[in-house]
């Protein structure tokens, strides 16, 4: 193709070319064509769910339990475990509660407002797969500590919650990655949030 034909948008800068084909004049791409180096279809999903038995289930003349029960205590973890006594759905939810050696101050806050952020970005990838078949993974700030919270299918749960925690444990941060993560800055968010959000306060709510 012309080098001169690519133009570029306006907005991004983004580079692109319009061709128009008709009938016979598709194109068509052999394996050893470098045209065809970056077309090809995406690898199996491993989050597809497979068994969508549901295990538990509202009970008629039965009251549901209102909480968790502790089925593990050590010197580390405590382990909270609730069976789905009410909705009757082959889905389910981990929630971690992880406690920071960081002193609960300003500081400390935004020491864990980076480390959410970067391991949101460091899983950003399988977590993309995941959503795909409604498997939800996401990272929280909170006093002292993170949230760590997986749900959706249950079958496929134990599959997203094994790779985020081999990833979060063997997670080193990079200068790059933290430098990114700084000019986040964890507090405003993205620039793109911050113009929506003052856009909200400016703009009239109704018209």
């Amino acid at each position: 193709m012309d080098a001169a034909a690519w133009s570029r948008t306006p907005w991004f800068n983004t580079e692109h070319i319009v061709l128009r084909y008709a009938g016979s004049n598709w194109p068509t791409y052999s394996s050893d064509d470098a045209t065809a180096e970056g077309l090809h279809l995406s690898g199996p999903n491993p989050y597809v769910p497979k068994d969508f038995t549901v295990v538990g289930g509202k009970k008629d003349g039965v009251d549901p339990i209102l909480a968790p029960r502790k089925i593990v205590e050590t010197s580390l973890a405590k382990l909270w475990y609730k069976l789905d006594d009410r909705f009757g759905e082959c889905k389910g939810s981990v929630t971690f509660d992880i406690r920071s050696d960081l002193e609960d101050t300003p500081r400390g806050e935004l020491f864990d407002l980076i480390l959410a952020k970067l391991l949101s970005d460091h899983i950003s990838e399988d977590v993309g797969n995941a959503a795909q078949c409604y498997l939800k993974c996401s990272f929280y700030c909170q006093s002292g500590g993170l949230f760590v919270t997986i749900s959706g299918f249950s079958d496929k749960i134990p599959v997203l919650l094994e790779v985020v925690m081999n990833k979060a444990v063997n997670f080193v941060v990079s200068p790059d990655s933290l430098q990114l993560a700084q000019d986040y800055n964890a507090f405003l968010g993205s620039p793109v949030d911050l113009a929506e959000a003052i856009y909200s306060k400016r703009m009239p709510q109704s018209w």
